[in-house]
């Protein structure tokens, strides 16, 4: 980088980035600092240079301002001690406040939406609004690792769900892995825990372990619950689908073995396992592979579960027994329940939908 004196045509100095080409330029114009700062940064870096004009030298460098993803662009705002930062890879902008005393800006504020594209949304909220009587909000997951609410009617109000302060007590800072699937009700919102999710399988060492795990959340504070559930029966699989129950009672678990596991919401403890009748022992296999979908009717009689194995099951929920059984001629891949029509849809590995009554 040569910084040029326009008037006299001359290289006052040179500055350089070691890692890659220079993406972006911007200079401080606010005086209340009483610093000549630029900012800068390069391509394959992920870090933002601070440089000090006066001293010719580095002022401080913000590393990973955008979680380790390449800047694309760099503002400072015009009179104003604030540098605005965006990303293409993160798909954020950030917004960093100066402050005299201080090398390196704080965050004041910050936009942001999935880093990838979304595989699981549904509407959530609208049920104490009389005059709207609709959804306000979006919950949504991602492969970038992030649970997301996202507002409809204002977007200060989208944020992502937090997991780090709870996941480092409970599981030493081990991240939880992106979701794979996620439930929710919206009935006990304010009372206890009422979204539940399942993530995708972990790599080496975190196979079959944390990353494996489901967790609960809470839509009233937006973070992980303290409450998380406790399965007893020794299933030694990964959870491959989840469900809650429209009252917010109760969650149900499908693992990658077949095994369906009924838990309590509130307390997180086990409330029967799924067996094919009375005489069959707890924790037998029912699906003969991954189960990938789990519906429960409004009323709590009924569970439809949806395998690999290419055969839907529906349940007694309260004795958890099997009552009937459907074979389709090819792997199912998703399972959705209509609570108005009591059908189940369904899509197999032939790219086709099924509407079945069961």
């Amino acid at each position: 980088m040569h910084l040029i004196n326009l008037l006299y045509d001359e290289v006052l100095f040179k500055f350089s980035h070691k890692d890659g080409a220079v993406t972006s330029i911007s200079f401080l114009t606010d005086t209340g600092l009483g610093q000549s700062i630029m900012a800068s940064t390069s391509q394959d870096n992920g870090s933002i240079i601070l440089w000090d004009l006066n001293a010719h030298k580095i002022l401080a460098v913000m590393d990973t301002p955008h979680s380790g993803k390449d800047v694309t662009h760099l503002s400072f705002v015009l009179n104003e001690p604030v540098l605005v930062s965006a990303s293409d890879d993160d798909n954020s902008i950030k917004m960093w406040l100066f402050e005299k005393g201080q090398l390196k800006p704080r965050l004041l504020r910050e936009r942001s939406g999935h880093a990838e594209a979304p595989h699981m949304i549904r509407f959530y909220g609208g049920l104490d609004d009389p005059n709207m009587q609709g959804a306000r909000n979006l919950i949504t997951c991602s492969k970038d690792g992030n649970l997301r609410d996202i507002s409809l009617l204002n977007e200060l109000q989208s944020m992502n769900f937090s997991k780090k302060k709870q996941l480092t007590k409970i599981h030493d800072g081990l991240d939880s892995g992106s979701v794979n699937q996620f439930a929710f009700s919206q009935f006990r919102e304010n009372d206890w825990q009422n979204v539940l999710t399942c993530h995708v399988e972990g790599q080496g060492k975190a196979k079959d372990s944390v990353h494996a795990k489901p967790y609960l959340w809470s839509t009233a504070n937006h973070s992980i619950a303290k409450v998380q559930p406790q399965i007893k029966t020794n299933v030694q699989s990964r959870v491959t689908s989840v469900s809650i129950t429209r009252c917010g009672n109760f969650g149900i678990l499908g693992f990658a073995n077949g095994v369906i596991v009924k838990f309590n919401m509130q307390s997180g403890k086990e409330r029967g396992v799924f067996t094919l009748d009375h005489k069959s022992p707890v924790g037998e296999t029912i699906h003969k592979a991954e189960v990938t979908g789990l519906c429960i009717d409004n009323l709590n009689r009924y569970l439809v579960s949806s395998s690999k194995d290419r055969s839907i099951k529906l349940w007694d929920f309260y004795r958890c027994k099997l009552l009937k059984s459907y074979q389709t001629d090819f792997p199912i891949n998703n399972l959705c329940y209509s609570p108005v029509s009591d059908l189940i849809a369904f899509s197999g590995n032939d790219l086709s939908m099924t509407i079945l009554n069961p």
